[in-house]
């Protein structure tokens, strides 16, 4: 029997997490055995990221630096990538994130799947897709299936762009257990491993972007500076990483550079990291303090790696619905909530002192968790992870495809 082909198109390449997640599910579905997959990147990169099983290709495109250019660009887009799809004769395209949905809803006549990685409403780097809200519903409308990573955001889409429940449907991003087992072995730069060691360490792992509201730690820090032998960590980089220095500087606070470590640092800018679980699993706190997320990975790793989380309750729900059992919708915004795996607190705000005043008083009880509590919340963390391992995603995702092109 013929294997299906199957490209999974992302915007570009690289680090962030809805890259990761298109990675995780290239690799998923190829290891399935039923299908021939490609992923591939609208944009030229210098780096092939995350996935090393699937056969990488470019459009080889630059990114535009204007709105002009961008629309100029489009119709090198839709000819590239219906060049690409002739050749590969690519039977269904899974696209990631509105940039490469957009492109692949107008070329070709294979099925199509867009993949809606984030939530749109108050999050701006969605406004231009509430701006053109019907051309938006026109684009989604023309996708055989379209998939949520969260029940909140399936419930987004199908309230903005009036889709038909029969073409939504809701499948989480995953987490690689194996390959996190993996990373867990590696050993860190003998300085860091030093560091993890002799300090108590908090991580924050993310993009360096307005969005994920990593400014906030800064505060946060200084509030923590009566806790003895405490650390922060950030992995992860991007346009905010310039403003986090100077904040820094501000609040008299010193940092070290990748290149350059220095233990007795107040803050440890680490960069992206290939190794992620490594850093979780000697953390004593995972931070995510988002203003919005989809269903996000770098907190299902910390959950895998058994780490107490101190996580905002973001516009987008995927952080209440991962740490919680109750609706998003059905939960406070403005007081902390605890959990079996740490604390869903409100969106941490630097003019506020009260909010960042809630975040230190639960990081110091996390912080305080006796060696039988931590254990305990661990265990529940590490369950709650893996009903996210790759298996029931893959399977989840050949039901889907298997729906759209039958034997």
């Amino acid at each position: 029997m013929n294997k299906k082909s199957i490209l999974v198109l992302i915007e570009r390449f690289g680090p962030g997490g809805a890259e990761k997640a298109a990675a995780l599910l290239a690799d998923a579905l190829q290891q399935s055995g039923s299908f021939n997959v490609v992923y591939a990147s609208v944009y030229a990169a210098p780096e092939m990221y995350h996935t090393a099983s699937v056969p990488m290709q470019t459009l080889g495109l630059l990114p535009a630096q204007n709105l002009f250019r961008k629309l100029c660009d489009y119709p090198r887009k839709w000819h590239r990538l219906r060049r690409l799809k002739r050749h590969l004769g690519v039977d269904l395209t899974i696209s990631l994130l509105w940039p490469a949905d957009w492109i692949n809803a107008l070329t070709g006549r294979e099925r199509k799947v867009a993949v809606v990685q984030i939530h749109l409403q108050k999050n701006p780097q969605n406004r231009a897709m509430l701006y053109f809200r019907s051309l938006s519903s026109f684009i989604y409308r023309r996708f055989d299936r379209v998939v949520a990573v969260s029940s909140a955001i399936e419930n987004e889409l199908r309230a903005l762009f009036s889709l038909s429940p029969q073409n939504l449907v809701t499948i989480p991003n995953p987490i690689d257990a194996r390959e996190l087992e993996r990373q867990q072995g590696v050993q860190l730069e003998p300085k860091l491993q030093e560091a993890f060691a002799r300090y108590r360490v908090m991580l924050a792992a993310s993009r360096l972007h307005p969005i994920k509201n990593n400014l906030a730690l800064v505060p946060l820090l200084r509030q923590l500076a009566d806790t003895p032998g405490l650390k922060l960590a950030i992995a992860g980089d991007g346009e905010e990483a310039q403003a986090l220095r100077a904040a820094l500087r501000r609040e008299g606070l010193r940092w070290c550079e990748p290149g350059a470590f220095d233990a007795t640092a107040d803050v440890y800018f680490l960069g992206f990291r290939a190794d992620i679980a490594a850093l979780l699993s000697r953390s004593a706190l995972f931070l995510m303090p988002t203003r919005g997320e989809g269903f996000p990975l770098a907190l299902l790793e910390a959950l895998w790696c058994r780490v107490p989380v101190l996580a905002a309750n973001e516009a987008g729900g995927g952080v209440a619905e991962l740490l919680t059992s109750s609706p998003p919708e059905q939960l406070s915004t403005e007081r902390p909530l605890r959990t079996p795996y740490g604390y869903l607190l409100p969106v941490p705000e630097i003019e506020s002192h009260s909010s960042i005043e809630q975040w230190a008083t639960c990081a110091r009880e996390l912080l305080s968790l006796s060696a039988d509590d931590r254990e305990r919340q661990g265990k529940a963390a590490r369950e709650r992870a893996m009903n996210f391992d790759i298996p029931g995603y893959q399977r989840a995702w050949i039901l889907c495809i298997n729906e759209l092109l039958p034997s």
